[in-house]
Parts: C-alpha cells; structure tokens; sequence
C-alpha cells in the first residue's frame, strides 16, 4: 500500500463514521444533536440539504456493509467505542480480523471515500484536503513532543 493511500483511510474512516452514534432518527433537522454531531464532521464544509442527506446515507451504507463483514457483536463493540471517544482504528486491531477481513473492510472505506468525493463539489473537495493535511500536521507535531515511552523490564 502505498503512502498517499496510507495518509487517506484515517479521514476516510472518520468522515465516514462520524455519525455513526447518532441513529438516523435523530439526527434530523431542528434536533439540538444534530449540530453538535456536524461540529466534529463535515459542517464547515456548507453542505447543502441534498448533500447532507446523500452522506447520511452514505454512513448508513458504510455501517451496514462494514457490520456485514465484522458482524453484528463487534459492530456494536465499535458503535460503544465511539459514543464512547474511542479510536476505531484500536477496536479494530483488537478484533483479529482475518485479512480477507480487513481486506473487505479497505474495500468499503475507499468505496465510501470514492462516493463522498462525487457528493462533494470541486471547492467541497479542496477545503476537505486543506483540513486533513492539517489535521496531519498537528499529529505529527503532537508526536514529535510526546517523549517516548519505555517499557519497564
């Protein structure tokens, strides 16, 4: 795998999953979780109604064809580490997926990535990259001040 691809299956994972804890019956229009659930998404973007609801379902398709392969146990397991502020990237190493497992599981996420850039438009698309590269950025910089761990013998 190369490294560009690398550097896009962590936004794609988080753009596609980020709604993953509000089921689709509440976050509706007018309902006051909803705009704290699109403060860590895809707000700043001004996404229309339209494109609002095609990434709804989208995540939707995600959930459903990602708990097609994990199923339904470890589905819920990462659905509770979410809600609960947890890394899907650590639930999932913890779930010995077998690797045509973790193959599939690439396989939606670039399909879910490939769809999200058609809903997008072109200036949509540019703002995503310029938040990604920045949340990139900060990553590497929290990494080059935390000292690094040793394990005691």
């Amino acid at each position: 795998m190369n490294i560009k691809t690398l550097l896009l299956v962590p936004g794609a994972i988080a753009l596609s999953l980020s709604c993953f804890s509000v089921p689709p019956s509440v976050a509706q229009v007018g309902d006051p979780v909803a705009p704290l659930q699109q403060q860590r998404g895809m707000n700043r973007l001004n996404l229309t109604a339209e494109q609002q609801r095609q990434m709804q379902e989208l995540r939707t398709w995600t959930q459903t064809e990602m708990g097609k392969v994990i199923g339904p146990e470890n589905m819920a397991k990462l659905q509770a580490a979410r809600q609960n502020g947890g890394k899907m990237r650590g639930q999932l190493k913890e779930m010995n997926l077998t690797e045509a497992q973790k193959q599939a599981l690439r396989g939606i996420r670039e399909e879910s990535k490939r769809r999200m850039q058609a809903i997008l438009t072109e200036e949509q698309r540019n703002l995503l990259q310029q938040k990604r590269q920045s949340r990139q950025e900060q990553r590497q910089q929290s990494q080059r001040r935390q000292p690094p761990t040793t394990q005691a013998q």
